[in-house]
């Protein structure tokens, strides 16, 4: 057993270890100043860790082409628990997209990621043609309209824009012309100035102007982002400390464990940890190219790939609603954020990822 742990990609595990580790320290801080249940909130991250760890170990060592099998069945269950969410589902924040399992949240959502990147790494591997068609195009495209249309429906816009960031992803990487993009990107353009008066909410339409005018309603939508940017910039180099981030600790910053954590380590740990932190998901990107230009079929590349997309594409929007260059998606941040659904999401994928590594050498 030592002997193949120790085949493990750990230039790729180090910095994701590091990455929670990260977290945890963020979260645990938290406490300090807040009442209540800040404290247990570290205390069921830390029992996710522990679950996310032991399930990296078991998947990595499972061979992933076996997943080819069963990426079927994932959907219809993923899309089964979309359609059960509305049914028995809790409400947070007006979207109704949880179960309540006792002290566990689980969003079905997450696990509709990984069940979309296994079932298109499935549908492009038989796809023959170095150069797809319409056909496969569009094929898979009903791949993903259905879950994003459910997503939608909760509503969840931030999630749906991750799932359809990975079918974008995978489809380009199997193989999109670059007309087909083009195409693919002007009507997508098109549909989302439609959605403004046709899908989205009144609190979604604020997001996107206190977006543009983030001072125009300081109090009220624009908060959020306000006050996640003077955390950011009150951090300086260094910043203020472990426990003595004003913005965090006196709870001007919403969802600070959560969508807004990046703000809570900026102000905290300063342009360094900042810093340290691009440099893990950076050694992490690089590990998983590595890891696509290794693999020995093309389900293993689509499924790294796609992985890297779905943790590419959180982190871009995450941080940039925390810089208030992008819109308030709701979405965490990979390995740092509190959620135990959506932390086991992250790792689940990265150890099928490390499973691809093993039978690659």
């Amino acid at each position: 057993m030592l002997k193949n742990i120790l085949k493990l990609d750990w230039l790729l595990i180090l910095p994701m270890f590091l990455l929670v580790t990260f977290g945890l320290i963020a979260i645990h801080s938290l406490s300090f100043g807040a009442p209540g249940d800040s404290l247990s909130i570290f205390d069921r991250q830390l029992i996710f860790v522990v679950i996310s760890l032991i399930i990296f170990l078991v998947v990595s060592f499972i061979d992933y082409r076996i997943w080819r099998s069963y990426a079927s069945i994932f959907y219809l269950v993923s899309i089964v628990l979309l359609v059960l969410v509305f049914i028995i589902g809790k409400t947070t924040n007006g979207a109704v997209s949880w179960f309540k399992l006792g002290f566990f949240n689980f969003q079905p959502v997450e696990f509709v990621k990984i069940a979309l990147v296994l079932l298109l790494a499935k549908y492009f591997s038989q796809v023959e043609a170095t150069v797809l068609s319409w056909k496969n195009v569009l094929v898979s495209f009903m791949y993903v309209f259905i879950p994003v249309l459910l997503v939608i429906l909760q509503p969840d816009m931030g999630s749906a824009m991750v799932l359809l960031s990975i079918w974008l992803g995978i489809v380009f990487l199997a193989g999109m012309n670059f007309k087909q993009l083009l195409v693919l990107l002007f009507g997508g353009a098109i549909i989302i100035f439609g959605s403004w008066s046709l899908v989205l909410h009144n609190y979604q339409k604020q997001r996107v102007i206190s977006f543009l005018h983030p001072g125009q309603d300081a109090l009220g939508s624009g908060y959020n982002v306000i006050q996640a940017m003077v955390a950011i910039g009150s951090g300086g180099l260094t910043g203020k400390g472990i426990g003595n981030g004003s913005q965090s600790q006196l709870n001007f910053i919403p969802e600070k464990h959560t969508d807004f954590i990046f703000a809570t380590i900026s102000e905290e740990s300063g342009l360094i940890g900042v810093g340290l932190i691009l440099l893990f998901f950076a050694i992490i990107f690089f590990r998983m190219k590595v890891t696509i230009e290794s693999s020995r079929d093309r389900f293993g590349r689509l499924i790294v790939a796609g992985t890297l997309v779905t943790i590419f594409f959180q982190i871009l929007i995450n941080i940039g609603m925390n810089l208030g260059i992008m819109p308030v998606a709701g979405l965490s941040l990979p390995f740092l954020s509190y959620g135990g659904s959506f932390l086991l999401t992250i790792v689940t994928l990265m150890a099928i990822t490390q499973s691809v590594w093993l039978r690659s050498k």
